[in-house]
Formats: C-alpha cells, structure tokens, sequence
C-alpha cells in the first residue's frame, strides 16, 4: 500500500452555471471558502461511495421483487376466478353430487400442479435477481419478462 503524501494534489473541473449557482449559495449560506465546499462535497461523496452503490443495487432487488409480487397477486386473482367459474358451471349443470365433487377435486388437483410449476419458476428467477442482480437499463427485456408474466 503506498504511503500517504502530505503533499496536496490540484484538481480543476467545470461546472453548469446551475450547479455553480448551486455552489456560490452554499458558500453564502455557510462562509466557507469555494475550496473548502469543494473539498467537503468531494470527501462527503467518497465517504458515501459504497452506500450509494448499494443502495441502488438494493433498489433494483427491490423493483424485481415488486414485479414478482405482482405477479403473485395476478396469478391468485386468475386462479380465483378460474375456480369460480368451474364450480359454478360444474355445480348448475352436474345433478350428479358424486359426479360434482369428482369436477371440485379434478378441478384442484390442475390448479395445485400449475401453481408449483408458477412458483417454482418464480423462485428460479428469484434466485437469479438475488445473485446476479437486474439492472433496469441494461435488462429491460428480462425485467419487461418478469412484468408480462405477472399479467
């Protein structure tokens, strides 16, 4: 690890009329030098580097898991519906109730092997965010995936 220099390095850069406009009111506010603003804010960002970064990896986990629990939501609601409607069209057009509860459980048995199936895709994909991560910009199509499926 190199050793430290004691010796102060020069840095210049540009900045928008707004954020320079930006800067002068800080100034004013608290009386310090434009250097000393500078200096803060830069210090002020490396010290938080890691926390931002993190925090926006965190976010994506978040929109992703999101995404999947709508698609829960979704798929609970289509499920619903779909067992209302089979018991009612089972119920007024079976007079046989043997016949009928043979319909019901035919009828849960679908719905319980699809939904495994739904949920052992999903935390697949899950496992997937978790590890690798989703970056919006760079993963559209696979985050416009995860939506389309929660439809």
């Amino acid at each position: 690890m190199p050793k430290p220099s004691s010796k102060p390095h020069f840095v210049q850069t540009r900045l928008s009329e707004n954020d320079h406009s930006r800067l002068q009111q800080l100034i004013g506010e608290t009386g310090a030098t434009q250097s000393d603003a500078v200096r803060e804010a830069i210090r002020f960002y490396l010290d938080n580097y890691e926390t931002l970064k993190t925090r926006q990896r965190e976010d994506r986990v978040v929109a992703a898991i999101n995404a999947m629990a709508n698609r829960v939501c979704a798929m609970l609601n289509r499920q619903g519906t779909d067992i209302g409607t089979l018991y009612e069209l089972t119920y007024q057009t079976m007079p046989d109730k043997d016949m009928f509860q043979a319909c019901i459980n035919k009828t849960k048995e679908r719905l319980r092997n699809r939904q495994t199936a739904d949920e052992r895709r999903m935390a697949e994909r899950m496992k997937a965010v978790m590890t690798e991560g989703i970056d919006p910009e760079q993963d559209k199509e696979r985050l416009a995936d995860l939506a389309e499926s929660s439809e």
